[in-house]
């Protein structure tokens, strides 16, 4: 089971890398590509929701005890979700965030943890306010021009999964 969590990283991590080369080209995400990215974290959910229930699978042979997965595993797996529903609150009260920043948010919240959640936004904000503050200055963009938020959320992902050892 451990080694079906690396394998769905690498999917989700190259599905998130294809979505963001989308989003800069196209200025949108298509629906079925969210449904990709909602499947892959909702079978990661599955996966960790099993290896809770099985253990770490080095006592003899794993025996599934769902007692193990107790209400307080699953708020933690659910708690991922807190900072895309912020972001899509977000975008239906300003329209000018999109809503699939917020789903996509949601999908890697309900990846990993809720704190690599709340970095991975952190991240993604600090990004998009430095290179558009340089943007500005070198007046290449206005001041409501858009910019593609997915890309720097991937790019956030990215670098909190490798400064915390993936």
């Amino acid at each position: 089971m451990i080694w079906l969590s690396y394998v769905l990283l690498i999917i989700f991590v190259g599905w998130l890398i294809y979505l963001c080369v989308f989003d800069v080209k196209s200025r949108s995400i298509p629906v079925w590509g969210l449904i990709v990215v909602v499947a892959i974290s909702a079978l990661n959910v599955c996966n960790r929701v099993a290896i809770i229930a099985m253990g770490d699978g080095c006592s003899g042979t794993p025996k599934i005890d769902f007692h193990r997965v107790t209400g307080r595993n699953l708020v933690e797996i659910g708690l991922g979700i807190l900072p895309g529903i912020f972001l899509i609150l977000l975008a239906f009260a300003t329209k000018k965030i999109g809503l699939a920043d917020g789903i996509v948010l949601c999908c890697m919240g309900l990846f990993d943890r809720y704190l690599t959640s709340v970095i991975t936004f952190c991240i993604a904000s600090f990004l998009i306010a430095i290179v558009s503050v340089v943007l500005l200055f070198a007046k290449k963009v206005k001041r409501n021009t858009q910019l593609p938020f997915i890309p720097f959320l991937v790019g956030g992902y990215i670098f909190q999964r490798v400064m915390f050892f993936l």
